[in-house]
């Protein structure tokens, strides 16, 4: 098997799924489609009665299917995949082995990108990942490191030296230390925009409800979460007279119960950047655009965190909740969303969620 150079983060040679122990399986809520070969192979395989009758009511052609896109796995009632086993292990690859799944079930959370060096990582929306990043040192370190691959890399979308260049820059100014509102100062300095003003707390939950209401119903796994983090603070109808209030004893009792909370945050930044070639996260959006967005991240993830922290498990919590919000955010167009919101609101290229910048000493 082939062997590639790759810039990575340094949990990614370490990461392993960790299958029927995933408290939130990913192929729950997803519509996960299938090419014509694989399956054609799912369904050639050498495999048991009970295995086949799954796979005949499993496997649906699209209605237009494509070489890529040819057909898809149909969830349960319960919005599981419907090869999933109780235990949590996909029938299909217990029985039949890793090769027979689709790529996009042996690949994920796994991201490989080719450029003038190829890069590597996992999205953020895997519990595992997160876990893996609140355990990593912080500044995360980045590393080239040689890996063995088993199929052939994509070949799109192709990044070319100068976007791969300005990512890792940033990411640089992103690291310097786990302060929010420095890393976003430094990042608006080396953009070369103007720098936000820190907002009041009233600010940063006015912001975090627009895209709670907004975003939050979007999401299979958000809008389990959204009405519950909403109620937490008083604000199912909007910011109350007392939710800043509740917002700050909320996030002093996070941060007692997880006190290197910023350290993950931006552990947790510094990989999503990576994931999205930030500030190059979606195509037509500018460089103000995407500190918008980047910013919208931080502050959906700084409020279901904090307003649905749990003190009796709060690590897992917390990688639940993180997992949730970026599966949300990285597997969808988040950053033209947010572009379009703003631009609703206040105009195009005005940054409406400079709120989810914390004062320095806040998360």
């Amino acid at each position: 098997m082939p062997r590639v150079t790759v810039l990575t983060p340094a949990y990614f040679p370490a990461f392993r799924c960790k299958c029927g122990e995933c408290r939130s399986v990913c192929c729950r809520g997803w519509r996960i489609t299938i090419s014509a070969a694989e399956y054609f192979r799912a369904l050639g395989q050498d495999c048991s009665e009970a295995l086949r009758r799954r796979m005949d009511t499993a496997f649906c052609r699209g209605d237009a299917p494509s070489e890529e896109e040819f057909a898809y796995i149909a969830p349960t009632a319960d919005g599981n995949c419907a090869l999933l086993d109780p235990d949590g292990f996909c029938a299909l690859h217990r029985e039949c082995g890793e090769a027979a799944q689709p790529a996009v079930c042996r690949l994920y959370p796994r991201s490989v990108k080719p450029g003038a060096v190829t890069e590597a990582c996992c999205s953020g929306s895997c519990e595992k990942t997160v876990e893996m990043l609140m355990d990593a040192p912080f500044p995360l370190p980045f590393l080239e490191t040689e890996l063995t691959t088993r199929s052939p890399l994509p070949s799109s979308p192709t990044a070319d030296p100068e976007t791969q260049r300005v990512m890792r820059e940033a990411i640089a100014c992103w690291q310097e230390d786990a302060d929010a509102r420095g890393g976003f100062a430094r990042l608006a300095a080396y953009l070369r925009l103007p720098t936000p003003d820190p907002p009041s707390p009233e600010a940063f939950l006015q912001a975090a409800y627009r895209l709670v209401s907004v975003f939050g119903a979007r999401s299979v796994t958000l809008c389990d979460l959204s009405d519950e983090a909403l109620a937490a603070v008083g604000m199912e109808e909007g910011v109350g007279a007392d939710s800043a209030a509740r917002y700050a004893e909320a996030e002093a009792r996070f941060l007692r119960a997880l006190p290197r909370a910023p350290e993950y945050f931006s552990n947790l930044l510094a990989n999503h950047m990576f994931y999205e070639r930030f500030p190059r996260a979606s195509e037509g959006v500018s460089d103000a655009e995407a500190l918008a967005g980047l910013e919208a991240v931080r502050c959906l993830l700084c409020f279901f965190c904090v307003t649905l922290h749990d003190p009796a498990r709060a690590r897992d919590r917390f990688a639940d909740v993180a997992a949730a919000v970026l599966r949300y955010v990285e597997h969808t167009d988040f950053y033209a969303n947010v572009s379009r919101l703003t631009a609703q609101k206040n105009g195009p290229g005005t940054g409406i969620f400079r709120a989810s910048v914390a004062k320095r000493g806040q998360l």
